[in-house]
């Protein structure tokens, strides 16, 4: 399938049909429609803004419903982005009461014994990534609503003010790279805080802001914490009214959005859900912040912690962390007894949070619509395996940490460990390498993703055709976002290849979806920072999936191997760190400390009694296998022609796969 891009709602029925067309004998199954203004000209007539920004209205659906009749006439499917842009948010309904907000802090350093006076003023909301590039992608208008500004104004307010004694961090300032609009703090050494000491001290502050307290003896630290609205906006939103981002922990901001988007599809497409249109997609949740928060998290963290978090605020916060465009390892601000299990408590109530009031009810409310949902969960603050496994169909991407396969695996681990048969990929996108592909290059790609579990590519993308500029037209990913190349018959150096590539892929799909991935090691990543996704340890093998607490708790040991609740079992269990309570729960299995061995073992799939193995050769290099025993046929995905295999050895040349049958 692939990512077809509409410049917003300036779109006619007669192209929409032709498009079709062209994707059904280009051999396409399926397209997604994701209308946004990324790489459109801002200065045009009003007449063409207001076509563009024409979303979620009666008339967008009607030309969605244009699209489907021709889908639904050529056996096709389409899924629809559930809003326009990244992440959800935008129009009226998402109010600045709505709107994702963050938890920000000042400190200083006191001497003591003393007396402290001074008034609180809060800095203004900081500059973000995020807004940066919303601009970049064609914002148009940061104006709001009148009174609006004020009433995000009123949403920043001071939530505790916690002196705790103890030593100041070692920070240096990391230059400002890529989006980021100033430099970046990176902790060297994090202050040493006597937790036992901490004081909240917030009744101190007047209503004018003026604070006052008598200095203990000793080194302290004073920590003013307040939330904060986050200075961004969903990037390249099209739609009439702002484009805040929504709150992703807040339940009744996720329901807004949905209603928004869905008053007039219903109407207009509601025949053909679960039919033609077959899904709603979560694109990539990019959402960015100092410190993850929502008005009651301090509640909701009692309530599911069992403890007050407020004395234990200075120790949260881990720079790099909150910024999906420029993620960085630093040491936490702070540290101190008991530090890590608190840093560890927040992470949880995160992604709790966000499981519970976005994850889960976003899937709900497309099951009731008999829609499946496809969602990207990488980029969320969240255990990603369990949000993934949420989603009928996770979807991994290649431009997200380069495309390493560990993290590649994220996906297809979720749909094997939580039973999912479809894992699907953004494909085709690198950094810098727009008009850059070739058939060698895009076939490399798709083995690499086979070989991780994908088995749905999802090209990204296909531009409609919209000839606002030389041919071959509108292509939103170029400047200043280089990421992947323009998939249409407008593109005559790449589109000639696209039908005997899609071909090779399709048969590729089938067998994928047909039978029953095998893998020897079960993976526990008991971790919820996404950050080792990103910049995890390389492994020599793909012969693993990962787990992560929520599995294991529901995973039994049977005849010596380890059978988790999606049905798949595995060997062997590599466990980060050695534990005692594990190996006493799953007494007969073996277990591995740290990480796989490695080995060439290829992605396998079980077709009853026989197996089908996926040999890829992913390096600059030639590389041999030996085959072992067994009787052999070749299954060329190319041609479809099936011929008997002789040899116990195959040699692959760079980028070369070869899927064998073992009988």
């Amino acid at each position: 399938m692939v990512r077809w891009w509409w410049p917003g709602g300036d779109v006619t029925t007669d192209e929409l049909r032709r498009e079709v067309l062209v994707l059904d004998e280009a051999g396409f199954g399926g397209a997604e429609i994701q209308a946004f203004r990324i790489g459109l000209k801002t200065d045009v007539p009003a007449d063409v803004a207001a076509r563009v920004d024409d979303y979620a209205t009666p008339s967008f659906y009607r030309k969605v419903r244009v699209a489907a009749v021709e889908a639904r006439d050529r056996g096709m499917f389409l899924d629809l982005t559930l809003g326009s842009g990244w992440p959800f948010g935008g129009g009226e309904v998402i109010t600045p009461e709505l709107a994702s907000i963050e938890l920000r802090f000042t400190r200083k350093a006191l001497s003591g014994p003393s007396h402290f006076r001074d008034r609180i003023v809060l800095p203004p909301p900081r500059p973000t990534a995020g807004m940066n590039l919303a601009r970049l992608s064609g914002l148009t208008s940061e104006e709001l609503p009148p009174g609006w500004q004020e009433r995000l104004q009123a949403r920043t307010r001071v939530v505790a003010i916690v002196a705790v004694s103890g030593t100041e961090p070692v920070v240096e300032m990391k230059k400002a790279e890529g989006l980021s609009p100033s430099p970046q703090p990176m902790v060297r050494r994090p202050g040493r805080l006597d937790s036992q000491s901490a004081k909240v001290l917030t009744d101190r502050m007047q209503p004018d802001g003026t604070f006052q307290w008598e200095v203990p003896r000793g080194q302290w630290q004073l920590f003013v914490f307040f939330q904060q609205p986050v200075n961004t906006r969903v990037i390249g939103g099209v739609s009439a009214g702002p484009q805040l981002v929504l709150d992703h922990m807040n339940r009744t901001a996720l329901e807004a959005h949905l209603r928004r988007i869905s008053e007039a599809a219903d109407a207009e497409i509601g025949s053909f859900y679960g039919k033609t249109v077959r899904a709603g997609f979560c694109d990539s949740l990019e959402v960015e912040a100092e410190i993850y928060w929502t008005d009651n998290f301090l509640s909701e963290f009692h309530r599911r912690r069992g403890y007050d978090l407020t004395p234990w605020l200075p120790f949260i916060q881990t720079p790099g962390r909150g910024n999906p465009y420029g993620p960085y390892e630093s040491a936490p601000w702070f540290d101190g007894p008991d530090a890590e299990r608190v840093r560890k408590d927040y992470s949880q109530t995160v992604s709790d949070l966000w499981i519970d009031n976005f994850f889960a009810p976003l899937g709900e409310w497309l099951h009731k619509r008999g829609l499946k949902a496809r969602v990207q969960a990488h980029g969320a603050p969240a255990d990603l395996l369990k949000a993934y496994g949420l989603a009928d169909i996770p979807e991994t991407e290649q431009l997200y940490a380069n495309g390493r396969k560990e993290f590649l695996k994220a996906a297809s681990s979720a749909a094997h460990v939580y039973g999912r048969g479809l894992v699907s990929a953004e494909s085709f996108v690198h950094f810098g390498q727009a008009y850059k592909s070739t058939p060698e290059s895009l076939e490399r790609d798709v083995n690499r993703l086979i070989s991780a579990g994908a088995n749905q590519i999802v090209y990204h993308g296909f531009p409609y055709v919209y000839l606002d500029r030389p041919e071959p037209g509108w292509h939103p990913f170029v400047d200043p976002a280089p990421f992947s190349d323009h998939f249409n018959d407008h593109n005559l150096k790449i589109w000639p290849a696209i039908p005997a590539l899609n071909a090779y892929i399709s048969r590729l799909q089938l067998i994928a979806r047909r039978t029953n991935p095998e893998a020897r090691y079960a993976v526990y990543v008991p971790d919820l920072d996404y950050l080792k996704w990103v910049d995890g340890p390389t492994r020599a093998s793909i012969d693993y999936d990962y787990v992560n607490g929520e599995v294991l708790a529901k995973s039994m040991v049977r005849q010596g191997k380890l059978v988790v609740p999606g049905g798949a079992d595995y060997e062997t269990l590599v466990l980060p760190v050695d534990k005692k309570e594990l190996r006493e729960r799953f007494a007969g299995l073996r277990i591995l400390i740290r990480d796989i061995p490695a080995d060439q073992v290829p992605a396998r799939w079980k077709f009853g009694n026989a197996e089908f193995r996926f040999y890829f050769n992913d390096l600059d290099s030639a590389k041999e296998y030996a085959l072992g025993p067994g009787s052999f046929e070749l299954w060329d995905p190319a041609s479809g022609h099936i011929t008997p295999y002789n040899q116990d050895r195959m040699r692959l040349e760079p980028g070369q796969a070869r899927l064998l049958l073992i009988k």
